[in-house]
């Protein structure tokens, strides 16, 4: 005990500065030449803006029936969440393009060129490659490593097309001497050009008539040395770049296949079409070397999505990408190292050789490792990420990149940072008022608890492999909600706490009975929603894992918060002499015991499943019955279509708003690009007609959308046309169903747990606890929907992904209090008078935590309640659909939850009592109890004396008093 006084203090030191270097530190940036944050906030595309790409799937390069828009998608959300980047959006447009918008990183270009990269994969066998089991091959493999890079690559040699031949590296070494020679003029030497292969286009350099030959001879010996694709890809690109224009000295020329797909017409030097047609015999050389010398081996679809990068090589600096693949793909690698030892086999990534190890041994295990083709480990963590989300069907092509403006202004953002400072200083006040000592405490561990999370939402965990998360408005209103959820555990605590003194224990004792009979019920419902997180986190959609993994770091953190920061704060002044007074607690010793009987909520569980019922059925009717019109869906579950148009000088966000609205063009969503000068509007259609030529304004030929939207754009700008067409829902059938799993398994689990957690009268009767807090949370879910239906209806309001977060919210939080009653329940079952009624006990058990449930739910809406009110429009959907999934997860819990398990163990109990020679067990036949009429346990405990020490230890492990009966 002595030992954890003094490191656990420690520990939180030590936590709370290295949460404070995470906020404040600084490193030098060698590119800016200044100190910068160590770890920087990552901010939204609401509050910064970001890049917006689009691209464009070249769907005739895919196999026959193998391009699925909606699979290419899946692959691109997996990729931009394997490389950290949170809050980015993919969204369909037309059939075959993808609008992809990135908030504020640091290199989006690398971003996107993971994103557009097939990552497609093969491994061959290099039967023709001379190597140690056959030297006499006739192609001869060059290894190179790349001086500025590290990374390898890879020529061979065709030795039937040259009889003696070098390699490439031996070829361009002599080369260069020769080269180094001509630099200058001299005697007997003209500025002569060097020819491909050797020489750049429009190289030049001073040589002898005898250096010319030479030149000449090198250069027939090379050109029978072939790149792999990619190489000769990359230099192809470079001498396109200026291609597609006219200009001094470029002629129109035709480059034909196989470097493109069909005769191209570009301008072109004359030294750039010879290399261009030297180029031309390399990839021909390439293309016949895998096809017709180099048999498949295995495909990307035989790798598991297992990769992961790491450090290897005799030095352990070498980086490298473990691979395991499928039984078909072991049994296919077996047989291949078995049969081709010292020979070569080739790992080919989008048509460039990554790596081309020999075959040492027989490799049965299925695993491999890919190594000398990174640049650092960061390059092959971005392959492995690739490889663990799967390879593209079709190339991608980005067509369009443009900086977009923060879709949410400054005002938007203070005003919700106003409205949760407003919120959180009422909750303050509240816990000061109404706990005194503990109150001040609870605010210290807040402080501590908003210091940690802060700090790991800026990346101070990305060691573990947690990224950074990235703010956004709603998240920022998340995050202040979270702190008034926070006090949750706090304030069980202090209730208990209470409770102990007005018993009349001692202010040790009753700190020590607060803590550890608190805790069932806090480690309880906060495993509920850790469970809930880590299904959402393995089955959910890219957005979904990222609210996941914010929930559970939070449920984490204010659980450690709660548990260790607030109990050592109050030990330390009890320790310290302070606090040594019950009226600090909030506790008069003095005042009279309240002996009156306590409210008959099971009594009167019909009202109260009647009021539910009240609301529950018209929601239900609204939602299913007045359907489409009432539960009504965004752009964001609906798709539309999407404007962008260029103005002839910048204009602001709000100026095109008021030109919509003007125009009668209803909810639109505007982005503004390239600072004002370009706007991208998504609006829904006008018309549901399914005839496509209904659709088009019959004067214009145009689509009576983007009619409507540039006529109303016309009254504030000129305006000129960049692109018109339809995009697909952001919230796909695929993340809605994908969501609904997750919660039907995360219910589940929840069941199962609960029913082990709370198996006071066996594992049966555990088991309908489980299902009862489930049936609660059920009807915070049915009633939230039915309330939106109704608000769509009336009100016009559409959900989005802010209503699907705040639903998630609800499923997580809201067994919550439950538990907590269920708790008490489990503890009085454990010392439960013979013949007390069930019914009597459970009534006696919501009572005795109605005020921590009322008041556990009180911080977080009036938090709510401010945001709501003064926090604007941009999250009011947010935090309206959250104060009404907590007011009704708290009235489910004390009046629904705890009746419902009533009502079944009696439905048991009378079941059982028809049965001849058998009984069924139930809790409320538990401990020899029965259901007859008698008097039962007072609501509010009657002060009894001071307990001695060794009273109040035996207290805290109350002893059973016979074996619980369990089925």
């Amino acid at each position: 005990m002595k030992l954890q006084k003094v490191w656990l203090p420690l520990v939180i030191v030590l936590l709370i500065a290295a949460s404070i270097w995470v906020m404040v530190g600084t490193t030098y940036d060698a590119k800016l030449h200044k100190r910068v944050a160590a770890f920087p906030v990552k901010y939204g595309l609401d509050i910064r803006g970001g890049i917006r790409t689009i691209l464009h799937a070249e769907t005739d390069k895919a196999p026959k029936g193998l391009y699925d828009q909606a699979t290419v998608r899946h692959i691109l959300e997996n990729r931009i969440n394997a490389s950290g980047v949170g809050e980015a959006t993919v969204q369909p447009k037309g059939n075959d393009q993808f609008v992809i918008e990135i908030p504020d990183v640091k290199d989006p270009d690398a971003v996107l060129k993971t994103l557009g990269t097939t990552a497609s994969m093969q491994f061959y066998y290099f039967k023709e490659v001379a190597c140690k089991r056959d030297p006499s091959r006739p192609v001869a493999m060059n290894t190179t490593r790349d001086p500025l890079t590290g990374r390898e690559g890879y020529t061979f040699t065709d030795r039937r097309n040259l009889p003696t031949f070098r390699d490439e590296s031996q070829i361009r070494g002599e080369y260069k001497q020769v080269l180094a020679q001509g630099s200058t003029a001299r005697p007997n030497a003209v500025l002569t050009p060097i020819p491909a292969p050797l020489g750049g286009i429009e190289e030049k350099a001073y040589l002898t008539p005898d250096q010319q030959s030479y030149i000449e001879a090198l250069n027939r010996d090379l050109s029978h040395t072939f790149r792999d694709g990619a190489q000769i890809r990359s230099e192809f690109n470079s001498i396109m770049g200026d291609g597609s224009a006219p200009r001094a000295g470029a002629v129109p020329a035709t480059v034909t296949p196989p470097l493109v797909e069909h005769d191209l017409q570009v301008y072109l030097t004359p030294d750039q079409q010879g290399r261009i047609a030297m180029l031309n015999r390399e990839m021909t050389a390439w293309q016949t070397f895998i096809a017709d010398c180099s048999p498949a081996i295995l495909q990307g679809a035989d790798i598991l999505p297992k990769s992961e990068a790491h450090l290897s090589g005799a030095m352990g600096t070498e980086p490298a990408v473990s691979q395991e693949f499928s039984a078909k793909g072991t049994q296919a690698f077996a047989d291949f190292t078995r049969d081709h030892t010292d020979e070569y086999m080739g790992i080919v990534l989008d048509d460039g050789v990554l790596s081309a190890p020999t075959i040492n041994a027989y490799i049965p295990d299925g695993r491999a490792e890919i190594s000398g083709g990174f640049k650092n480990l960061t390059e092959a963590k971005a392959l492995a990420d690739m490889l663990n989300a799967g390879a593209l069907p079709v190339p991608l092509e980005q067509v369009q990149t443009q900086t977009i403006e923060a879709s949410l202004g400054k005002g938007a953002v203070n005003k919700s940072l106003h409205a949760g400072l407003i919120g959180l200083a009422i909750v303050v006040l509240f816990m000061l008022v109404w706990y005194r000592l503990p109150g001040v405490v609870a605010c210290i561990a807040l402080l501590i608890y908003s210091l940690f999370t802060l700090a790991i939402f800026r990346g101070g965990l990305q060691w573990l492999g947690i990224p950074a998360v990235t703010l956004t408005l709603p998240g920022i209103a998340g995050f202040i909600l979270s702190i008034g959820m926070a006090v949750d555990a706090n304030i069980l605590i202090f209730e208990r706490m209470k409770e102990e003194l007005r018993n009349g224990r001692g202010l040790r004792g009753a700190i020590d009975a607060g803590f550890s009979r608190a805790f069932p019920a806090i480690r309880d419902s906060n495993i509920c929603t850790i469970i809930t997180s880590i299904v959402l986190l393995s089955m959910g959609t890219p957005s979904v894992r990222g609210f996941a993994l914010t929930l559970l770091l939070g449920v984490i953190v204010s659980l450690f918060s709660a548990i260790t920061v607030t109990r050592t704060l109050l030990y330390a002044l009890v320790e310290a002499g302070f606090g040594n007074s019950p009226k600090l607690f909030g506790v008069n010793p003095n005042a009279p015991v309240d002996t009156k009987p306590g409210y008959n909520i099971v009594g009167r569980r019909k009202l109260f499943y009647g009021i539910s019922a009240a609301i529950i059925i018209p929601g239900l009717f609204f939602w299913l019955v007045v359907h489409p019109s009432g539960l009504k869906k965004s752009i964001e579950f609906k798709g539309g279509s999407q404007l962008e148009v260029a103005f002839d000088k910048p204009a602001t966000q709000q100026e095109v708003l008021n030109a919509l609205h003007s125009g009668g063009v209803e909810d639109p969503l505007v982005q503004m690009a390239e600072g004002g000068k370009q706007a991208i509007i998504t609006t829904e259609e006008i018309t549901t007609n399914s005839d496509a030529a209904k659709n088009v304004d019959p004067t214009t030929n145009r689509d009576l959308v983007e009619v409507k939207l540039t006529k109303a754009l016309s009254t504030i700008r000129q305006t000129t046309r960049l692109s018109f067409d339809r995009v697909k829902p952001l919230i796909s059938n695929e993340l809605t169903s994908r969501a609904i799993q997750a919660v039907a398994l995360a219910s589940a689990l929840i069941v199962l747990y609960l029913a082990i957690a709370f198996a006071t009268g066996g594992f049966a009767a555990g088991l309908r606890m489980g299902v009862s807090a489930i049936a609660a949370l059920l009807h915070d879910v049915v009633l939230l929907i039915g309330v939106f239906a109704m608000l769509g209806y009336f009100l016009n309001w559409k959900i989005d992904s802010l209503f699907v977060t705040a639903l998630l919210t609800v499923i997580g939080f809201s067994v919550h209090d439950t538990v907590v009653i269920f708790d008490r329940v489990r503890e009085n079952l454990r010392k439960r008078q013979r013949g007390e009624q069930f019914e009597a006990l459970v009534n006696d058990s919501i009572l005795q935590t109605f005020r921590r449930s009322v008041r556990t739910s009180l911080t977080v809406l009036m938090t709510l309640g401010a945001l709501i009110l003064f926090g604007g429009e941009s999250t009011l959907l947010l935090n309206v659909a959250l104060f009404i999934g907590i007011l009704s997860g708290t009235y489910s819990s004390i009046f629904n939850a705890a009746s419902i398990l009533v009502d079944w163990e009696n439905w048991l109990a009378k079941k059982g009592s028809g049965v001849n020679n058998a009984t069924i067990p139930t809790l409320a036949a538990a401990n020899g109890a029965t259901l007859s009429s008698t008097p039962t346990r007072p609501a509010a405990s009657i002060a009894k004396p001071a307990d001695t020490a060794e009273e109040e230890d035996s207290r805290l492990r109350p002893k059973k008093k016979r074996p619980i009966r369990r089925f």
